[in-house]
């Protein structure tokens, strides 16, 4: 009986599992650079692929440890970190970025924009105390909701850059180990919908009428004369005017190559008018000397040789953008009666009353705020020199839709070379043509 068991109970060797069995089985995934594993919100690489499968377990265990480490540090950290001391480190990565252009490019007016957004919300203060001296953990949907209150007179548009340049902060301290986690904004401190920004870009009347263009161009003098030239011929708005170098014009002066600076690379070709080209050579012929080297190839210039765009130091240490087209439009535009006086009011924080004298108080808060309202003939005119470029987009006779898209810096969708090789840039100068008899369809006063 016992040779007969030791004979037919003998069981074979169990088989190898395959190595792409025993893949699809562990708790890793074979990436292309090695083993990895999503732990705590992220792909976290544990070895190569050349490390044998039963010591990426170990290996993973030791590294996990130290993730659970820094993870218990971070949130620890909002007990001890204020929002001021945060600001001031997300400035420091923010004025890294503008120099070094890593890990993406952000320009000075952006920055000194972040800047200008946290430097308004670290000042807002609830319950007597600032927002710049709570501790990060304190920051929950209260805290957001008391803010967003406060922003309630803003612009669809301004709200949401706010809220986008805030998010921004937090975003930055959780990935620096300052918290665990972003805190809960709430329902309130949200952006606004972008329908809502779009109905109220649609009841602005942004674009001027022939006779509001030969009234402005009347009371204008040299240097505006050419803006508003340059301005019939491209659509160009005031970023456009003011980094206007003299290379970007052909051998002829009667053509410009400018690819928009919103858009990059997109093309974008501009054939002047003569008229245009004669407002400008006006200008050439008393452009004042270049303050310094920067600004020797730029068109214009203040009357002090500086570039017209420029961040100008503020008085809390946070630059703003100083635009001498924006200022000189609005003086030009006061000569030709079309807009009032800058009228400053003070309104109640609360309940939104005008402050009658500047010693009432109002609710028993003494809290105002100061309300300017720049009001054309009739009512808010949201025309500054930018207006120009609506102008034009709406000038634009039919059967023009390409050659429109190419002035405007919008053919995303057409090749220049393919175009040029076709049609050449005959229709561009006709649809200038066109837009200027639009324009001045009647003598100039």
């Amino acid at each position: 009986m016992k040779v007969y068991q030791a004979k037919y109970n003998w069981m074979p060797a169990p088989a190898k599992v395959p190595l792409r069995v025993q893949k699809s089985l562990t708790p890793f995934t074979p990436m292309k650079w090695g083993w990895a594993i999503w732990y705590r919100g992220k792909t976290r690489t544990v070895c190569g692929k050349t490390v044998d499968l039963a010591d990426v377990a170990e290996r993973w265990a030791a590294m996990k440890a130290a993730i659970d480490a820094r993870a218990v540090g971070a949130a620890k950290a909002p007990d001890r970190r204020t929002l001021r001391e945060a600001i001031s480190d997300y400035v420091t990565w923010l004025d890294y970025r503008f120099k070094t252009g890593k890990p993406s490019p952000l320009a000075a007016v952006t920055v000194e924009g972040y800047k200008r957004n946290l430097s308004e919300f670290g000042k807002f203060e609830l319950d007597g105390r600032k927002f710049a001296d709570l501790p990060l953990s304190e920051f929950g949907p209260e805290q957001f909701r008391r803010y967003a209150e406060h922003l309630s007179h803003r612009a669809p548009s301004s709200l949401s850059r706010i809220v986008a340049t805030t998010h921004g902060l937090f975003n930055y301290c959780r990935d620096e180990g300052m918290m665990a986690q972003t805190p809960n904004y709430g329902r309130y401190f949200v952006r606004a919908p972008q329908s809502q920004v779009r109905d109220r870009r649609i009841s602005q009347q942004k674009a001027w009428e022939p006779k509001d263009l030969q009234t402005i161009v009347a009371h204008a003098d040299i240097q505006e004369k050419a803006w508003i030239g340059l301005a019939l011929c491209g659509a160009m708005d005031n970023a456009d005017i003011a980094h206007l170098t003299f290379g970007l014009f052909d051998q002829t002066g009667m053509l410009l190559d400018y690819r928009r600076r919103k858009t990059g690379l997109m093309p974008r070709l501009i054939p002047l008018h003569p008229m245009a080209r004669q407002w400008l050579d006006e200008y050439l012929a008393v452009r004042p000397k270049p303050a310094d080297a920067s600004c020797k190839e730029l068109v214009f210039l203040t009357p002090k040789g500086r570039a017209l765009q420029r961040i100008l130091p503020g008085k809390s240490g946070i630059g703003y953008q100083g635009d001498h087209i924006r200022d000189r439009w609005d003086r030009l535009l006061r000569r030709a009666g079309l807009r009032r006086k800058v009228k400053a009011t003070e309104v109640c924080v609360v309940c939104g009353k005008v402050r009658p004298k500047p010693w009432a108080k109002c609710c028993g808060q003494g809290r105002w705020r100061t309300k300017k309202s720049m009001a054309a003939v009739g009512g808010p005119d949201f025309k500054g020199f930018r207006s120009l470029r609506t102008t034009f987009a709406n000038l634009v006779p039919r059967g023009y839709s390409d050659e429109r898209k190419l002035i405007m810096g919008h053919a995303g969708d057409i090749t220049l070379d393919h175009y040029i090789e076709r049609f050449g840039i005959e229709p561009l100068k006709k649809l200038v043509e066109d837009v200027w008899q639009a324009a001045f369809t009647a003598p100039l006063p």
